[in-house]
């Protein structure tokens, strides 16, 4: 194998490990809200972040979704039949720009579904008083 080769590969496997942790992140983030939301429902100490973290994940699944199908759409419209589709400049740049954009939204509704719960404290500890 020669070095092009070799770094092909290395791609591959780095963008499915990267798909996976992905997958891993949605399925925890998912569990722990449902886990929250279920059993400790106390400990949401802000209702409106928690839903805006709900909101959030919806876009993060629905973005993708619809800029590909608009694209398809768009892609249908100028398809010859006995050639090979050519992607265009903005199928090059839309598909991982709204990527992107979606996991920007995952990791801001992780962020505000973490944000949203009450901190436990313990009580057995004094509280910590700052050194003023």
């Amino acid at each position: 194998m020669d070095r092009i080769e070799v770094n092909s590969v290395f791609d591959a496997l780095g963008s499915a490990f990267s798909a996976s942790m992905e997958i891993w992140l949605v399925v925890i983030y998912l569990l722990c809200m449902f886990l929250v939301t279920t059993f400790r429902p106390q400990q949401i100490g802000s209702v409106g972040l928690y839903r805006f973290s709900y909101i959030l994940f919806a876009f993060y699944l629905l973005i993708p979704t619809v800029v590909r199908m608009i694209l398809a759409i768009v892609s249908a419209n100028r398809r010859d039949l006995g050639r090979a589709l050519q992607p265009t400049y903005s199928e090059l740049v839309l598909i991982p720009l709204f990527m992107g954009i979606s996991r920007i939204l995952l990791a801001l509704a992780i962020l505000c579904g973490m944000a949203s719960l009450r901190h436990h404290q313990r009580r057995d500890l004094p509280p910590v008083l700052d050194d003023e």
